[in-house]
């Protein structure tokens, strides 16, 4: 067998803006139906690849959705419902993504994650936007911060309960620097 951290695998999943932009109507009265099924998927995910690949260790990370904005449009993928409605909802799927990810053992960034690129209507911060739905490169570093304390939390408690695996700690920054 190699070092133990070439067996650690760090997968981030992530909902995007759009699934607020686009579905929010659908999930605004039960947000659950749509944060639940999604953490089970994951973890189902991450059980799966666990078994296809002996000896594997999986860091899922679920990234909290990013703030609503009304910039950037896109016919492909419209604004459906007004801006106020939008960010209302990516909140509730936050919250609701907290407790989802708790229930099914997943590492979440946290509701207020992105609470640094909202404006006072809890919309992305147009100095923060790329001119359209995104984040500006270069701004998400707490973000990153997190993503890494995340990851090395996680690898130093799966090392806790495997204390033969020793050279964990050891792999833990090259591996949390990757990200």
């Amino acid at each position: 067998a190699g070092p133990v951290h070439a067996c650690t695998y760090v997968v981030v999943f992530s909902y995007g803006e759009i699934d607020c932009r686009c579905h929010a109507a659908k999930f605004k009265d039960d947000v659950e139906m749509l944060s639940m099924p999604y953490a089970a998927t994951i973890r189902a995910y991450v059980d799966s690849f666990v078994n296809a690949f002996d000896g594997a260790r999986v860091v899922p990370i679920v990234l909290a959705v990013p703030p609503a904005t009304d910039q950037g449009y896109n016919p492909a993928a419209p604004f459906i419902g007004a801006l106020p409605d939008r960010v209302a909802a990516t909140d509730l799927l936050n919250a609701s993504l907290e407790v989802a990810c708790m229930k099914h053992e997943l590492a979440f960034t946290g509701a207020y994650t992105w609470s640094f690129a909202k404006s006072e209507n809890g919309a992305l911060r147009r100095d923060m936007s790329d001119g359209h739905v995104h984040i500006r490169p270069g701004l998400c570093d707490s973000v990153l911060q997190c993503m890494r304390q995340l990851v090395c939390d996680k690898i130093e408690s799966q090392a806790a309960l495997a204390p033969n695996v020793q050279a964990v700690h050891s792999g833990t920054t090259s591996i949390a620097a990757d990200l």
